[in-house]
């Protein structure tokens, strides 16, 4: 991953890619951010009458939430970004692609990928594959003592597999792999796509800049893809049909 971001930093084709899409993310992610945190701090001060002798139990659940918060959003944005926009992601993927291995870049574009339909079908169910997951978190933080210290973690975990597996939606959709079929690759390469979020969360996650930067990450992937993917066999028949909710 960060050979591929390096390979492709510099190159005009990856800045052209994307243009005024990160300053839309970034809109989107200080919303969802402003929102969570607002509506966070209204129920830590309604939570502060019932609990005046816990006030460092209160703050560290503030606290803990509120990083949770600030790491949630901008995978959040990207959810809604692809919901709204299907193709978003795909420019600045092909310019990584094109930099590192031009025929393979070819090869990837002349395919068909997902329709429209299906395309929106399988970010809507990443997203409610996570909503769940990040809500259990949400009350795990919640147990007193113990709660504080096991769902940071696993929150962690949690977003920085979502995050890796929504960078590489756009190789998944051109490939026409439906949820099944993305499902199946990505619990295959769990480790892989964990650590893959792991680098790229941090930095999407910095305030007001970090989804600046989401461009150059997506073709960054490129790399991730072409290596991960490279003696990838054809789904069977039947698996790039579109899938139902």
């Amino acid at each position: 991953m960060l050979r591929g971001v390096v390979e492709t930093w510099r190159s005009p084709a990856v800045r052209q890619s994307y243009r005024l899409v990160p300053l839309a993310i970034v809109l989107v992610t200080l919303a969802i951010s402003g929102l969570g945190i607002g509506g966070l701090l209204h129920i830590s001060d309604r939570l502060a009458h019932f609990s005046e002798g816990a006030q460092w139990i209160r703050s560290l659940l503030t606290w803990v939430i509120g990083l949770v918060i600030l790491l949630a959003a901008p995978l959040l944005a990207f959810f809604v970004f692809n919901l709204l926009f299907p193709l978003f992601a795909d420019r600045p993927f092909l310019a990584g692609v094109r930099e590192i291995d031009a025929d393979k870049a070819r090869a990837i574009e002349c395919l068909p990928g997902l329709s429209l339909t299906s395309s929106l079908i399988v970010s809507l169910r990443r997203m409610l594959r996570l909503l769940p997951r990040l809500a259990v978190c949400f009350l795990l933080s919640l147990i007193p003592v113990a709660g504080p210290v096991i769902a940071p973690p696993l929150s962690v975990y949690v977003l920085a597999k979502g995050t890796g597996w929504e960078l590489l939606d756009p190789y998944f959709d051109r490939k026409s792999y439906n949820y099944g079929r993305q499902l199946q690759l990505i619990t295959g390469l769990r480790w892989e796509v964990f650590g893959l979020g792991l680098v790229c969360l941090p930095v999407l996650a910095i305030p007001f800049i970090g989804p600046l930067f989401f461009g150059v990450l997506q073709a960054g992937v490129a790399r991730f893809t072409i290596e991960m993917f490279a003696q990838e066999q054809q789904p069977a028949p039947g698996l790039s049909q579109p899938p139902s909710l």
